[in-house]
This record gives structure tokens, C-alpha cells and sequence, in this order.
């Protein structure tokens, strides 16, 4: 069967980037002995029928080809009644869409089109960091702000504005049936405890700076010590480029910085988060560069592009924009605005993810602590005299052999 018969491409008017969005859509169904779905959307999406859960699933989007499920509904229909379809989806940065069609003993009995409703789920924060290209951001969700019962036929969703049909004149087309598993709810228990240690955010300034213009983005700011100071940089993921005074430098090398005014740089193809790390008396801020009160500058060099950036490796990247390597050899503040082909703005700020909160905090163990060999290997961990007071820690779990 192919797809769409009628679904149209559709999304909510004036959207707001990153975000998820709820769809409804209300029908009459007569008798029938079988009925299927057939969706397919940008990203990620959960879909409800007469307000009991379906499925879910990570739909891969590429710009090439397009999949669609095919999911069977039959036993979520009630015959010769008002049904309801609902899809919560998330639509990441400017790609966005849905397109879905009901199919009833072989024909279309609903379909997208701009007789859909939809809103923005405000539950879900659209500026929480992003988790990778794949997954999208990290899902932060305030329940106090959720439309409760929106997935249910009783929803009054008159208030609600239709959708409206994507006029880019980029048509989805070359669809191939998924053969992806759905995603399950089945709880997963933990079968082993492999580690007991304290932690706690390391000192610094964290940022998580937004890429909003093409090409490769090239970060800015001033780290002010006040005394010699240790300094370390450590960030969500590995940029393009890092340096400090014109010296390019590895994630989580300290170096050692006189007292005075010292330029960082980050390049990246992505937005970011880092952490600017010390115990010493520093500052940070980008007012020598942009002659404003941002903390953190950034500019754009124009770049080729490449199709799938999870599959480049930094120097693949900044093999298409030679600049970015200069801007990296670059000592001064003064150099930088005097020498730097585009001028640097105030760069937009995200809200800090959890995650990169638990990649770049340290570890300490405590005297009643244990960790496995393994992961003693990789983790630098400092020795404290507190405990983590586990007094039953055979009971919690089936402790590990090697723990």
C-alpha cells in the first residue's frame, strides 16, 4: 500500500524551535473489521488513541528518504463512536512535520490535513540542552504546566488552532515502510551495584552557548585571573577547536595562566556546553570583545557544510574553513577584533542540561566507598574521609564480584 494516499505534510503555525507539540483529531468510525496507521514524522513521536497509549518511537529522518510506521489500531477503536487521535511530537530546529493517515478495510478514514489541531506542549522545556542529533535535547518536563486529559476524546480542544500545511515547497516523498521496533515502557531493574562515591559540581563558569547562524561557530571570552590560576575546560562534547592565548589545548588539560587577561576560543559546528574550570580567582567575561555585559562572544566562518556532522571528525570540519585555525592562532583581544574577517555578537545562552551536570562534576571516595576495577581505570577520583553511611549496601543489590 503506498503512503501517503492523503495525508498531508502539517505543523503548528509560527512554531517554536525544539519544542514538542500536541496534535488532535476527532472522527467517526462504522463498522470495521481492521484499521492501520500509517505516520511519519520528523523526530520523535508518542501516539494515543481514545486516550490509551499506542506506541512510540525515534522515527530517523533523512533529508534523502523518508520511513513511515505502520501500526496496527483496530482494538484501539470504538465502532459506531467519536474517536480521537492524538501524537505528541517533537519537531527539532527548522525541520518539522507530521504526516498520518488512518486506514479502514483499505480506505483512508482520516488523514492530516489543516482540520488538525495542535498547541505547544509547554510541559516540555524548548530550551533545555541538547542531548545529541539523533535524540534531540534532553527531555525536562514540568508536569504542573501539562494540558491534562489532552489525549482524550472528552478534551475540549476548540481553543486549540488548526494546523497549517507545509507551503516550502520541500516535499516529503520516497517513503519506505519502517522496519523499526517500537520503544516499550517494560521497567528495567538494576542487577548489580558497581559503585558508592560522593560527587559534587566542579567550581567555574558553565555555559551552554546556542549555534543560530550557518557555517562553523567560533566561541569567544576573556578569563580574567586575579592571581596565577589552574585553569581546565571541559564541555559537553569535543569542539573543533579549543585554545587558550593562541595555544590549542585538550578537553580537561589544565594549564597553568599568569595573573591578567587570557583569551579562550571554542569552535564548534554545534552549539555546546562548557565549563571553565577553577579553584583559583577568576573571572569570565566577553566585554573586551563585544563591548557589552555577555559573558561568552561568537562569530560564524562560512563553511561547506557537511551532511551528517556525527560522522566528521573536528579536522574534517575545519578542513572547509581554513579561518577558524587562524582565529585559534590568535594571542590577544586586540589581535582577534583587528584580525578576524566577520565581528563577534553576544552569544545566545541555553538553560544547562542535566547531563553535562553529571559528565563534568568530580568524584570523591569516601572511606566507606567502593568502586569497580573498571571504572577506577577511567574516573580520577579523590580519597575524603566522609561516608556515604550505607549501612545495608549487600541488600541493595546483587553487589558486583569485582566491586
Amino acid at each position: 500500500m503506498m503512503f501517503p494516499m492523503k495525508a498531508r505534510r502539517i505543523w503548528a503555525g509560527a512554531p517554536t524551535p525544539n519544542a514538542f507539540y500536541l496534535f488532535r483529531r476527532q472522527f467517526e468510525v462504522d463498522a470495521c473489521s481492521e484499521a492501520y496507521l500509517h505516520i511519519s514524522t520528523c523526530h520523535y513521536y508518542a501516539l494515543y488513541i481514545n486516550g490509551q497509549y499506542v506506541t512510540r518511537l525515534y522515527h530517523r529522518y533523512f533529508a534523502f528518504q523518508k520511513q513511515y510506521q505502520e501500526i496496527d489500531v483496530s482494538r484501539f477503536l470504538q465502532r459506531r463512536s467519536r474517536n480521537t487521535i492524538a501524537i505528541l511530537c517533537y519537531g527539532p530546529g527548522d525541520t518539522t512535520g507530521l504526516m498520518a493517515e488512518l486506514i479502514a478495510d483499505g480506505n483512508v478514514l482520516v488523514a492530516t490535513d489543516t482540520t488538525w489541531r495542535c498547541k505547544r506542549d509547554d510541559a516540555h522545556n524548548h530550551k533545555a540542552g541538547c542531548r545529541s542529533l539523533l535524540f534531540g535535547i534532553e527531555e525536562q518536563y514540568d508536569a504542573r504546566l501539562a494540558a491534562t486529559g489532552w489525549h482524550e476524546t472528552s478534551y475540549d480542544d476548540q481553543h486549540w488552532p488548526c494546523c497549517i500545511e507545509d507551503s516550502s515547497g520541500k516535499a516529503w516523498k520516497n517513503f519506505n515502510k519502517s522496519i523499526t521496533c517500537d520503544l516499550t515502557y517494560d521497567p528495567v531493574l538494576g542487577q548489580s551495584l558497581v559503585a558508592a562515591q560522593l560527587a559534587k559540581a566542579r567550581p567555574g563558569f558553565r555555559y551552554h552557548v546556542i549555534k543560530s547562524q550557518p557555517g562553523i561557530a567560533v566561541f569567544a571570552t576573556v578569563i580574567a585571573c586575579r592571581e596565577e590560576a589552574t585553569v581546565s575546560v571541559f564541555a559537553s562534547k569535543e569542539p573543533s577547536l579549543l585554545s587558550i592565548n593562541g595555544k590549542t589545548l585538550a578537553l580537561e588539560d589544565p594549564i597553568t595562566l599568569p595573573k591578567g587577561e587570557h583569551l579562550l576560543l571554542l569552535s564548534s559546528f554545534t552549539g555546546l556546553e562548557f565549563l571553565v574550570h577553577s579553584r583559583q580567582d577568576i573571572d569570565v567575561s566577553a566585554r573586551a570583545i563585544t563591548g557589552t555585559s555577555a559573558e561568552v562572544a561568537v562569530t560564524a566562518i562560512a563553511s561547506k557544510g557537511v551532511r551528517y556532522p556525527w560522522h566528521e571528525k573536528p579536522a574534517d570540519i575545519l578542513s572547509q574553513a581554513p579561518q577558524v585555525t587562524q582565529a585559534h592562532q590568535i594571542s590577544t583581544v586586540n589581535d582577534l577584533l583587528g584580525r578576524f574577517p566577520t565581528e563577534f555578537a553576544d552569544a545566545e545562552l541555553g538553560p544547562d542540561s542535566s547531563l553535562f551536570g553529571i559528565l563534568s562534576q568530580e568524584y570523591f571516595m569516601p572511606s566507606d566507598g567502593f568502586l569497580h576495577p573498571m571504572i577506577r581505570k577511567a574516573q580520577t577520583c579523590e580519597a575524603t574521609s566522609a561516608k556515604v553511611n550505607m549501612t545495608d549496601k549487600e541488600g541493595l543489590l546483587h553487589l558486583n564480584s569485582e566491586a
